[in-house]
This record gives structure tokens, sequence and C-alpha cells, in this order.
């Protein structure tokens, strides 16, 4: 965990420079694979949350990769507690954000991710509001996971206290 929060405070101290700078944020990722099923501590979590919005107001593909990485790893810790994060990330877009759609993506498939393995209401309910999103490409994202959740028999059995 030490390399991790070594990693995220650089990553601050380098996003906290000038837009400009050609330092590569990836370089200062942890050693950790991309996919390894990390679950981040509540204040490290919040942090990489921080990060991450920093990080969408770059206009780098570098910002992006490194984005990338966080938003897997925030989705892998399954915390309850994200949702309003996840639910803010679906507006989340600056001038020429070619990011926007992929980080609407992971917004959604870590809400559905809570709603299939924690049967969280929240989560259920996160998505069924994603259906009146003002970004048509949302809403059909929206459908699509709320289907898929509701696809898997383990994700309607957990969660009783959401109806359609």
């Amino acid at each position: 965990m030490r390399a991790i929060r070594t990693s995220f405070a650089q990553l601050a101290k380098a996003l906290a420079g000038p837009p400009g700078t050609k330092q590569r944020l990836s370089g200062l990722l942890p050693p950790v694979p991309e996919l390894a099923p990390i679950t981040l501590p509540p204040s490290d979590r919040e942090y990489a949350q921080q990060l991450v919005v920093s990080l969408a107001k770059r206009n780098t593909k570098d910002a992006a990769k490194v984005e990338a990485f966080l938003l897997n790893w925030l989705g892998y810790t399954q915390a309850p507690e994200a949702i309003p994060f996840w639910q803010s990330l679906l507006d989340l877009k600056r001038a020429r954000d070619s990011f926007a759609s992929r980080r609407q993506s992971f917004a959604l498939s870590a809400l559905t991710l809570l709603a299939i393995k924690q049967g969280d209401s929240a989560a259920y309910a996160a998505l069924d509001a994603a259906l009146q999103h003002a970004n048509p490409p949302v809403r059909i994202l929206a459908a699509y996971y709320l289907g898929s959740a509701y696809a898997i028999p383990s994700a309607r059995s957990r969660s009783t206290s959401w109806s359609p």
C-alpha cells in the first residue's frame, strides 16, 4: 500500500504543475498490473477519485491512460460509498474530451458491478437514473448495463429492496 500512496502523491504533485509540462504521468503509476483486483481503503479511494477528476482536465493520451488505470482500480474496489462519484463521472466532460465516453462506460460498469456482486439497491437506482440522463449515449449505455445487471440471476436474488 505504501507504493500506491507514494504513487498517488507523485501523481498529485505532477498534476499540480502547469498543464504544459512534458512529464509522463503513466511513469508515476505504482508497479501493479492494471487489472489487479486492488481494494483501496477509504482514504486512498477518495484520493484516487480526486486524481481522476484532475486527470480528466488534462488533454493528453498519457493522462487518459492513467485515468483508465485508476478507474479500473476504483471499480474493482466495489465501494457502495463511491456511487455518487460514479454518477458524477457521467457529467464530467471538458472541451474535445475524447475520453468522456470511455469514462462514462467505466462509471456505468462500476455501478453494474456493485449491483451484480453486492446486490446494492443504490447502484440499481443509479443505473435507473442514468436512463434519464441528458446525454443520449449515456442513456443507451445505461440501458445495456441495467439489462446486464438484471440478466444475472444472482443480482436479482440479492437485490430485494429495488423494483423497476
